[in-house]
């Protein structure tokens, strides 16, 4: 007797431990990405057409459902200043299907701070196997935006400046100004005083939204000329469209070019 209580009681113990193992399996969370919804971006960029500050969302529906998508904006006190939503089928995709929208709009009369664009898709009709049941599901991307980034891009020279590398020898050093342009290439041009195409600078993408790039040029052409010097003009253009040029006058009798 005492044999079979004790199988009873381990019996029951573990039949209780198994239960609660498969109540925990109910519980768990359902990502985005099992229900094949998949988000990107937001891509930001001002439009300079417009003189709006866009944020490109694409959704992309790789499930087997309807989502659904709506969007809202909140100022830095919390309030919903902006809704994207109830306008017709363009916020509903269908299965296999992707779709990409743009949130425009000019900050420049807003208050300073930060504001937050929170994203919602719905899964309509989702069978959910953890649950053993079809219902509907939702997930929230939220992406903050400040208003310093939302104005309008600018580039501008700043003083030319001579910096002295570990040898000793001064080099020429362009300094130029940028604001709100993350992410774009830049391309550094310089022209002699009759306006020939010397020499040509990559100067690759910019990591930040804002702040002060700078490029040395010690007078020697993309063929290995070594020009003297003199004034030469120098043009920037970003891989978004814009550019400026200026003309400096280019010291470099204290470069050692041997």
């Amino acid at each position: 007797m005492k044999l079979n209580r004790i199988t009873a009681v381990l019996l029951a113990f573990f039949l209780s431990f198994s239960l609660i193992g498969m109540n925990a399996q109910h519980v768990s969370a359902v990502k985005a990405n099992e229900a094949g919804i998949h988000v990107s971006g937001p891509e930001k960029y001002y439009d300079s057409e417009s003189g709006k500050y866009c944020m490109k969302v694409t959704l992309d529906n790789q499930g087997y459902c309807v989502l659904r998508m709506s969007a809202y904006l909140y100022n830095a006190d919390g309030k919903c200043i902006v809704k994207y939503e109830n306008k017709g089928n363009y916020y509903y995709i269908a299965p296999g299907e992707k779709n990409s929208m743009t949130f425009r709009r000019d900050y420049s009369k807003m208050p300073s701070g930060t504001c937050t664009l929170v994203y919602n898709v719905t899964a309509y009709s989702y069978y959910d196997w953890n649950k053993e049941a079809y219902r509907d599901i939702s997930f929230t991307w939220k992406w903050k935006v400040n208003k310093n980034e939302t104005s309008q891009p600018s580039i501008s020279f700043k003083e030319m400046t001579y910096h002295t590398k570990d040898n000793g020898t001064v080099v020429p050093r362009i300094n130029v100004k940028y604001q709100n342009l993350k992410g774009q290439s830049k391309t550094y041009y310089f022209y002699d005083e009759y306006g020939y195409l010397v020499r040509i600078y990559e100067g690759g993408k910019t990591v930040y939204s804002s702040g002060t790039t700078w490029l040395e040029w010690n007078g020697v052409s993309d063929d290995g000329v070594q020009y003297p010097s003199g004034y030469y003009t120098v043009e920037v253009a970003f891989s978004n469209g814009m550019s400026i040029s200026k003309e400096f006058y280019f010291d470099f009798s204290q470069y050692s070019y041997g």
